[in-house]
């Protein structure tokens, strides 16, 4: 039976086992931690099962925000609600080029914000700017803090934790060269991933 959390000690032995490496002869303990933290990450990215939920409360006339404002570890919204008295409005996410066409063609015009648009890898740009200040909900895609420690534990149960050896597997075997086994770690990575997603 899996334990509901892996610790950076547990994903260290279940990495060893999958590396037939339990003495650190091919890898240091180190390296398989820096695979490990690099796997949790790209989980995150693939998943998108880390979130949170923050509230950012939008100035009168500002349009621009940055994605850290709910936490530094956020890399994607998946939605913005904003809300005036009884009523909350879900945003529509758009295109930059469409929002400043649509809704901001005008640049002073202003009144409650109906769309948002990613812009780079770090802003939100609303629109139309906002008519007064207004209180918004983020739901937040994270990438979760690197382990250092080995109780440090995996933000997300299992059996989110199921990838995560697989992955690190891929990213050892590629530093050696041995590409097909990379490939085949990856494979199992991707079917362990995509089973949790269905």
């Amino acid at each position: 039976m899996a334990t509901q959390t892996e610790t950076l000690s547990t994903y260290l032995t279940k990495l060893r086992r999958v590396l037939h490496d339990a003495n650190d002869v091919y890898w240091t303990a180190a390296a398989k931690t820096a695979y490990i933290n690099e796997a949790m990450q790209q989980r995150d990215m693939d998943t998108g099962m880390q979130r949170q939920r923050g509230f950012v409360n939008l100035t009168t006339g500002t349009s621009a925000y940055l994605l850290s404002l709910v936490s530094s570890q956020t890399i994607d919204v998946m939605g913005i609600g904003i809300y005036q008295g009884n009523f909350r409005l879900q945003l529509e996410q758009r295109p930059y080029a469409d929002i400043q066409m649509m809704y901001q063609s005008v640049l002073t015009y202003t009144q409650w914000p109906v769309a948002y648009a990613k812009y780079g890898h770090s802003s939100l740009i609303f629109a139309p700017a906002p008519n007064q200040d207004y209180l918004s909900e983020w739901d937040c895609v994270l990438v979760s803090n690197e382990l250092v420690n080995n109780a440090d534990a995996d933000p997300l149960p299992y059996p989110w934790t199921e990838p995560i050896p697989y992955y690190a597997a891929h990213l050892a075997n590629l530093e050696l060269g041995k590409m097909e086994e990379a490939d085949r770690f990856l494979k199992i990575y991707v079917e362990r991933t995509n089973s949790l997603l269905a």
